[in-house]
């Protein structure tokens, strides 16, 4: 939902916006913030995961106005951008690939 929420706004506002997925210890955070122009902005948001739940590698994501993802500098990006999650309970651990296409934005989450 965050990362919909990030490209939802890069359109509306006309700024690029981007998605900060960062490990923090043993849990996770996901972040949106303007990439460009004034910051902090007014949307500005942030998630923090825990209770079994980490994030197994760091991402940035970025969109342009027009709900592209480019990379930090604002260039079309060339390959996915893609992001772990982890989920553990005291039986087993589940692990899910969050990927986002390169050429349209879409989210997909994979087991």
């Amino acid at each position: 939902d965050l990362i919909r929420r990030a490209q939802s706004l890069a359109m509306v506002r006309g700024q690029r916006m981007s998605v900060a997925v960062a490990s923090s210890g043993a849990n996770g955070q996901v972040a949106i913030a303007c990439a460009s122009g004034a910051t902090p902005c007014s949307t500005d948001t942030s998630l923090t995961v825990s209770q079994g739940v980490a994030v197994g590698s760091a991402s940035t994501i970025y969109f342009n106005t027009l709900g592209q993802p480019v990379d930090s500098l604002g260039a079309a990006r060339t390959a996915d951008a893609t992001f772990t999650l982890s989920y553990t309970t005291s039986e087993s651990t589940a692990t899910y690939t969050v990927t986002v296409a390169a050429l349209t934005g879409r989210v997909s989450v994979s087991p």
